[in-house]
């Protein structure tokens, strides 16, 4: 079966973490002998290529194509403007199923639903997360785009995945049809994270004696990471010798929001405390979770939660914000710790208790990795292959 997902990102040009979680995905359907293409957009892409060319390369026997976009994230719009050359190309592609991803994705949306149209090529559209529309611009703009775009795309596509039964509410409340809707979490490979050795990325970045909370995200406002520097004072009282690791590409929406992270912490006097590492590989990401005391996820909204899933794969213990699709994973005080968003006393007192009470943080890391196991890449896998049977 020849399968085309279509994503507006995809590693190692990677912002966010649906194109991770995709790319797990499209790797393990390659493995179970499924064709695999995959077209993406990239904003990087602009600078090395004319605007009519793209980029074909082998990743792990699944043919990637990247195409440059014109990304307007930058000014506060949620979209991207892809080339005509990405439209011919996903319109002549020899496939049997589009999986789409992502909602106001320019590729996903309007050519996803064109190809289902022209070409009557099932098509599913799998959910990352429900736009967020603060600000009376941005709630305009998504309804035009909604009455313009989006009902065609709910309407046309042969099934709606959402990756988290909260993401699949706030869907259905939004007016789509809760019999297109199946809820698929995402999933890891817990092998993936079984024998990853810590000590070379403490020895990499001279942490051997520290105490290490890491987090993992892009530097948006929306991941919180202000409320985690706001609590290490707090924090650094009971715990002297901590550092915080942030990894993740630099802030797109609003543009040049980690200028006013560092500010932040130049203003609390955390220079020496709070390391931001920029994108890592994922090797490398995988040895930071492997040296981590404690992850944490400070987000004001996560649709699913893929750092709180990888932090517990790696049998570590976890502390994240109650909301979006992280309560489906965390239950507090068994498998890790939910704190309230956007409230940096709580967030420091939790970790503070777990780097004190080291039979709670044994507790939370045995209790994590076999949660994590609930979250089974092949799981994930092999319902959505049950999907694509159903359609073709």
């Amino acid at each position: 079966m020849k399968v085309l997902h279509v994503t507006p990102e995809f590693p190692p040009s990677v912002i966010g973490g649906g194109a991770v979680s995709v790319s797990y995905l499209v790797r393990k359907l390659s493995e179970k002998g499924l064709e695999i293409s995959v077209f993406s957009e990239d904003i990087f892409l602009l600078k090395k290529f004319a605007p009519w060319k793209f980029k074909v390369e082998k990743i792990d026997n699944i043919t990637v194509y990247r195409f440059p976009v014109i990304d307007l994230r930058p000014f506060d719009i949620t979209y991207s403007i892809a080339f005509p050359t990405l439209a011919r190309a996903l319109l002549s592609h020899s496939t049997d199923i589009i999986h789409a991803h992502g909602y106001e994705v320019f590729s996903s949306d309007i050519l996803g639903t064109s190809a289902r149209k022209l070409r009557k090529i099932p098509f599913i559209l799998h959910l990352h997360g429900f736009p967020q529309l603060q600000g009376s611009l941005r709630s305009l703009r998504h309804k035009l785009y909604r009455n313009i775009v989006g009902q065609m795309a709910f309407e046309l596509a042969d099934k709606i995945i959402a990756n988290s039964q909260a993401v699949a509410n706030q869907f259905i409340n939004y007016g789509v049809n809760a019999d297109k809707v199946e809820v698929i979490y995402n999933g890891v490979d817990i092998a993936d994270f079984a024998n990853d050795d810590g000590e070379a990325f403490r020895k990499r970045y001279d942490l051997s004696d520290e105490e290490l909370v890491v987090c993992i995200g892009r530097r948006d406002k929306i991941k919180g990471f202000q409320f985690l520097i706001r609590a290490a004072p707090r924090i650094l009282r009971e715990i002297p010798n901590l550092k915080i690791i942030i990894i993740g590409r630099k802030s797109i929406v609003p543009l040049g929001f980690e200028k006013k992270l560092e500010k932040l912490v130049r203003t609390l006097h955390l220079d020496k405390q709070v390391i931001f590492l920029g994108y890592l590989r994922h090797e490398e990401a995988l040895e930071a979770l492997a040296a981590a005391d404690v992850i944490a996820v400070p987000s004001i909204y996560e649709p699913f939660g893929m750092a709180v899933l990888e932090g517990m794969a790696a049998g570590k213990p976890v502390v994240a914000t109650k909301t979006g699709g992280i309560p489906e994973i965390i239950e507090h005080g068994k498998n890790g710790i939910l704190v309230e968003p956007s409230n940096p006393k709580q967030l420091g007192n939790a970790i503070v208790a777990i780097m004190q009470d080291q039979n709670l943080a044994k507790k939370l890391s045995k209790n994590a990795i076999s949660r994590a196991q609930d979250f089974d890449l092949n799981q994930m896998a092999d319902k959505i292959i049950a999907l694509y049977r159903g359609l073709v």
